[in-house]
């Protein structure tokens, strides 16, 4: 073969070694001072600034193969589903819940929550066992009384018997703590009054000479 400038090259082997004086030597030489981005039918842009921030979005992207996506951010990021999902018994295969949530379920199907960690729960209605009467009478007149005290019952106190004594002169009231004739439940005289109520009860009476005879129940 003869080069431009009138030299006879001879065109070579295919393992001519780049400083070969033949075609396919010179040929080697003149790959091997490309970019190695275009040796192997790349092409690869480098940027020469950041990309500004704003409103600029990328038009489409298109993800195959399932890969793993993460987005290192704390902004939420929508995602558009190409389809809807389809109805049937698809269920997630398993949700870590940490940190104690709270967790809404904004359906009326019930939820079924199965415990990690063996654990036992159990519910039972706990029966009235033991039963206390005393006889109140009022200390003061117009005055908010304490019936009997928690820690004077034995047991969770369930229920209150109250009897309003038949000599009273007037109406006694019952409720809780700082009652008096506007806002308690009034008994009058023989009057008795049955009160399912688990914390302590007090009465008011307008005269000292009346009082109320109470059974409280309760359980342990």
């Amino acid at each position: 073969m003869k080069a431009l400038n009138g030299d006879i090259e001879a065109l070579g082997s295919t393992t001519d070694p780049a400083t070969a004086q033949t075609v396919i030597g010179l040929l080697k030489a003149l790959i091997a001072k490309l970019p190695s981005t275009l040796q192997n039918d790349a092409f690869k842009s480098v940027l020469s600034a950041p990309i500004p921030t704003g409103t600029n979005k990328i038009g489409s992207v298109d993800i195959a193969n399932s890969p793993t996506v993460r987005v290192d951010s704390a902004t939420a990021v929508n995602v558009n589903m190409a389809g809807a999902l389809p109805a049937g018994s698809n269920k997630i295969g398993s949700v870590d819940i940490a940190n104690n949530p709270t967790v809404r379920v904004d359906s009326a199907t019930p939820v079924n929550v199965s415990i990690a960690q063996p654990s036992v729960l159990q519910i039972a209605k706990v029966s009235p066992t033991n039963m206390k009467s005393v006889v109140k009478s009022a200390g003061s007149a117009n005055t908010s009384e304490l019936i009997i005290s928690l820690s004077s019952v034995q047991g969770r106190i369930v229920e209150y018997i109250i009897t309003a004594d038949a000599t009273n002169t007037a109406p006694v009231y019952i409720g809780e703590n700082g009652i008096d004739s506007t806002k308690g439940i009034p008994l009058a005289p023989g009057q008795q009054f049955r009160l399912e109520y688990g914390k302590e009860l007090y009465f008011y009476a307008q005269n000292t000479t009346d009082k109320i005879r109470v059974t409280v129940i309760s359980a342990t």
